[in-house]
């Protein structure tokens, strides 16, 4: 059942899209039969509002090999499916490519940055005034924005957030963070119809950035991208797909 702490800022009764890809990398992790497979690649598309009334989620392997486990998991409302996850899962292995990996380098935890939330804290609970926010590169600058996030809630009672969970509830951020480069996003009428998140190693702690991001648009249809960093460097990326519409009533 979701509360009010997984609202949208697009509607007092739909969700967030964090809280949506959390939930579905969850149930693929309840379906995975051993820790050596990990989530790679999980895709989450948002193809109708999902509304704030009792959730199901359907899952269904769709490929269950040595190497790749592929999976898809549906979440349903009403006996309507609104979002649809496909999950590529890879098992580790004692191969070290490391040496050959071309990454940014990490960005420092900005320790003396004052928190923030997305939206300010004034009428019902939502998602993005509870997440906590410190700015590395702040909004505004010519420059990609660098921004901490904390997810400080739990998934549901008694099931804390395991670091892919923890990494699909941040990833939705990339569309509003990718298009606030050089303070152009604030009041853009973009809503992501999707995220992608690809993951090479399981982020640690409970503080996660998005960086690196970048955007482009073109007759109602953007694309945002950018890396995905705990503190030791980049985990991943994120990516999504965002639509035209109007602003969010206020």
């Amino acid at each position: 059942m979701p509360t009010p702490y997984s609202r949208s800022p697009w509607g007092q009764n739909t969700l967030h899209g964090g809280p949506v890809a959390a939930l579905l990398a969850h149930q693929v992790e309840q379906r995975t039969p051993d820790s050596s497979l990990r989530i790679a690649r999980l895709t989450t598309d948002l193809f109708r509002p999902a509304p704030l009334v009792p959730l199901t989620v359907d899952t269904e392997v769709l490929r269950d090999g040595k190497r790749i486990m592929a999976m898809r998991a549906s979440l349903i409302a009403d006996g309507v499916e609104v979002s649809r996850a496909q999950a590529l899962l890879a098992r580790t292995s004692d191969v070290d490519a490391s040496a050959t990996d071309l990454l940014p380098d990490p960005i420092p935890f900005p320790e003396d940055a004052e928190e923030s939330s997305l939206i300010a804290h004034d009428g019902e609970p939502a998602y993005s005034k509870t997440v906590r926010f410190r700015y590395s590169v702040e909004r505004g600058v010519e420059q990609p924005v660098a921004v901490w996030i904390h997810v400080p809630l739990q998934l549901m009672p008694g099931v804390a957030l395991t670091p892919a969970v923890r990494a699909a509830a941040t990833s939705d951020y990339v569309s509003a963070f990718s298009a606030w480069h050089s303070g152009r996003g604030r009041g853009v009428p973009f809503i992501n119809a999707d995220i992608t998140l690809y993951l090479f190693r399981p982020p640690a702690g409970e503080w996660l950035c998005l960086a690196e991001m970048d955007r482009g648009s073109h007759e109602g249809i953007a694309a945002g991208a950018g890396f995905l960093y705990d503190l030791a460097g980049p985990v991943g990326r994120c990516a999504a797909c965002s639509v035209s519409r109007p602003p969010p009533q206020r």
